[in-house]
């Protein structure tokens, strides 16, 4: 590692340490935690990983659950019929099915004084009527506990999910993968000051040997991603806070040597909580510098730019709201020598209720995906860049507490600098939900 390399390094980790030092935590402490005994966004009050109660269902948002003494218990069972106009994401010869897919679920929430445990299971059998090569199955579990302790709460999250999904892959490859993410948060807040620091571990796996570059696989992308942050906020308004956050991370490749690791560090100013009597806000934005270890085969470019999170929530009527969601950050890629990606991202959302029943969402979205070093696709040498263009409507009823279904249109558009990565797909699906 050159002095050039790391110029920007010193300012950034001095802004770290003024932050880390107002909470009184000390650097050694953040790098190694003592644990305790853990493209979408809906709202912009939602965090990464979901806040109690975990149990929440959006089909069934009004269910109350069994209570048996103090634990509450949960359990639901979907079913959905799925028309897919391009099964394969593919630029041409489109291939349509008819999917069946279906989801029981299982949980509880446990109130232990002013404590809480929750933990849910759900499982989910996609079935497809001509191409039967495609079923699988998906799996998450997700685990929260949140603990009161006297001025402090520590919140503690974990989800591991299980899943294959074509579009969510820079290849439009149905790759299995074996995804946990967890966190443990601790908060405070005093008079107009308050702050939350906290450790996050993302594991991304790959459940597939197939061959990606050379004799590498798909398995050798397998990667820890871990994380310390740190925010401070000064409420200026009755209900609206000024942030300043700070995150380190380190993401290592642990299969093998040949894909680089990296460091990060993430300064982002932003401001949270309701503006007016119809507005909330949860928007970040600052800068990342991320550094890369060298690679003979894969790109070591570092990442030196901005990076925005969040957006707002405005409700025109009681029952109406838009929501709008702004994201610009860098992912790890899995294609070719890329080593990562710049995805920018923006999506709008009207919600609208007719009733206590009936509710409509009426949303769309563009997302650009810039790939730093060249490649070749069919004999042209550049820069990838994806442009994905999405939207869609659905209609749901709520017939009774425990029961619902829904009606639902997406249509998903890619046009990438390379032919070979377009694609466009329709997709219309019929859901009930039945439950308690």
């Amino acid at each position: 590692m050159t002095d050039s390399q790391f110029k920007f390094y010193p300012y950034l980790l001095l802004i770290s340490a003024i932050i880390l030092l107002s909470f009184g935590v000390s650097y050694a402490d953040l790098i190694e935690p003592k644990l305790p005994e853990r493209h979408f966004i809906t709202s912009v009050t939602k965090e990464e990983l979901p806040t109690l109660p975990l149990l929440t269902n959006p089909d069934l948002p009004d269910r109350e659950g069994v209570e048996i003494t103090k634990l509450k218990v949960h359990s639901a069972a979907k079913v959905m019929e799925q028309y897919d106009s391009n099964v394969f994401l593919a630029n041409s010869d489109r291939n349509f099915d008819f999917i069946t897919v279906l989801s029981p679920s299982v949980g509880f929430d446990a109130k232990l004084g002013d404590n809480r445990l929750s933990a849910d299971y759900e499982i989910s059998q996609y079935l497809y009527g001509i191409w039967h090569d495609q079923d699988h199955l998906d799996q998450r579990v997700r685990v929260a506990g949140e603990a009161k302790l006297t001025d402090y709460k520590l919140a503690i999250n974990d989800e591991f999910n299980i899943f294959t999904d074509r579009a969510a892959n820079e290849n439009s490859l149905r790759l299995m993968e074996k995804n946990n993410d967890f966190k443990a948060d601790l908060s405070a807040q005093f008079n107009k000051f308050g702050f939350d620091t906290g450790y996050i571990n993302k594991l991304r796996t790959y459940a597939s040997k197939d061959l990606m570059m050379g004799n590498l696989t798909y398995a050798d992308r397998d990667r820890m991603d871990q994380s310390v942050y740190a925010t401070l906020s000064y409420r200026f308004w009755p209900k609206t806070y000024l942030i300043l956050e700070n995150d380190l991370g380190y993401i290592n490749y642990y299969e093998t040597s040949q894909f680089p690791d990296s460091f990060y560090e993430d300064v982002l100013f932003g401001i949270r909580g309701e503006w007016t009597s119809k507005t909330v806000v949860n928007l970040r934005i600052g800068e990342r510098y991320q550094h890369y270890d060298k690679s003979n085969i894969i790109s070591s470019k570092p990442y030196i730019g901005p990076i925005v999170k969040g957006g707002l929530e405005y409700s025109c009527t009681k029952n109406d709201k838009i929501l709008l969601i702004l994201e610009r950050a860098d992912y790890e890629s899995t294609y070719a020598t890329n080593n990562y990606y710049t995805m920018n991202f923006i999506s709008t959302d009207y919600k609208h209720k007719f009733g206590d029943k009936l509710s409509s969402d009426l949303f769309a979205y563009y997302q650009l995906d810039l790939y730093p070093t060249q490649t070749t696709e069919n004999g042209v040498t550049a820069k990838r860049y994806d442009n994905i263009f999405g939207g869609g409507v659905s209609l749901r009823y709520d017939i009774r507490k425990w029961l619902s279904i829904e009606l639902r249109y997406d249509l998903r558009d890619r046009l990438s600098r390379f032919d070979i990565f377009n694609f466009i797909d329709n997709i219309i699906m019929l859901r009930g939900t039945i439950g308690f």
